[in-house]
């Protein structure tokens, strides 16, 4: 064997001796316990009941997945929101029916920064008493929600936004339940602003693919003074929505006259989209007929069904 041969021999042998399961290995977190508990340095270590889904959110590094089984109990969310950062962190359920992350209506269930972070299979509910976003608050990179269902959260504030999903940063759904879900205005008399009953996304992406936005709700609780926008998806400035077999459908607004856009509301010029193969339909706006509204267009790429043409399709 030559010298540079047998040199490098030694460090393939040196380098598996030193990193045995490879540098930053990912690795499986998996969730033993339904109640919730705040994080611990034994947390996560193999012992009964000792990994409630806050701890092994903690414990996980980069590149990692929690793992949260089947149950027929939901992982409850009763110490205050569970935030994360932790880069290409993906959260992974059992599916929508058999894992529920449920909270007490006090404060918002997910707080997600972070690079690239995906959370799948499981049925997000319970969020309240808080805004923006009492479901999830997405503020940086891109969050990827797939087989996912949003659904019984609500945001309540002066101005009440993102009842399921608030996003400022980029947002990829697909094979996802939005709805129902709920966003109110307090019911003070000066004028307040209520939108997004489903999803508020502002600055950024919005890819939503194979799923349903639908019963979602948008309430002025002073009718003489709140307007309500967007009881499914409100689109904010400098937004792009990218729609592809969607239904979009039965979302509602309510409040002062001029609320509009019970499905889709895009605020501004710069609030733009396509939607391909998406059905938009049976919008309410204080009980007349609304489904799409706003400055920003909508344009059609083909094979879309409106009830009505408030959507340009």
């Amino acid at each position: 064997m030559d010298s540079r041969r047998l040199r490098w021999s030694f460090v393939a042998v040196l380098a598996a001796l030193v990193f045995p399961g490879g540098a930053g290995a990912a690795t499986t977190i998996t969730v033993n316990t339904t109640n919730d508990a705040a994080a611990t340095p034994a947390q996560c270590s193999g012992a009964a009941n000792d990994c409630s889904l806050r701890q092994a959110i903690d414990k996980a590094a980069a590149g990692d997945t929690v793992a949260v089984p089947a149950n027929a109990n939901p992982y409850a969310v009763t110490l205050g929101e569970i935030a994360f950062s932790t880069d290409n962190l993906t959260i992974q359920g059992a599916g929508a029916r058999q894992t529920t992350v449920q909270g007490n209506g006090n404060s918002r269930i997910f707080n997600v920064g972070g690079t690239t972070e995906k959370i799948a299979g499981v049925t997000i509910s319970g969020g309240g008493g808080v805004e923006p976003g009492a479901g999830i608050e997405t503020s940086a990179g891109t969050l990827t929600l797939d087989a996912v269902t949003v659904r019984d959260n609500a945001a309540t504030g002066v101005n009440g936004t993102g009842g399921g999903i608030f996003a400022t940063g980029n947002l990829t759904i697909t094979n996802s339940t939005i709805g129902p879900n709920n966003t109110a205005t307090g019911t003070g008399s000066s004028p307040h602003q209520a939108g997004g009953g489903g999803i508020e996304i502002t600055g950024a992406t919005l890819a939503l693919t194979d799923s349903t936005v639908s019963g979602n709700s948008v309430t002025g609780a002073n009718s003489s003074f709140s307007l309500a926008f967007g009881g499914g998806i409100y689109s904010g400035p400098k937004t792009t929505l990218t729609l592809q077999s969607d239904t979009i459908a039965s979302n509602l607004v309510t409040g002062k006259d001029g609320s509009a856009g019970a499905n889709i509301y895009n605020q501004d010029t710069d609030s733009t989209g396509s939607a391909t193969n998406t059905i938009v339909a049976y919008g309410l706006a204080n009980g007349a007929g609304s489904n799409c509204a706003g400055l920003g267009a909508l344009s059609s790429s083909g094979h879309n069904l409106e009830a009505g043409t408030s959507c340009g399709f």
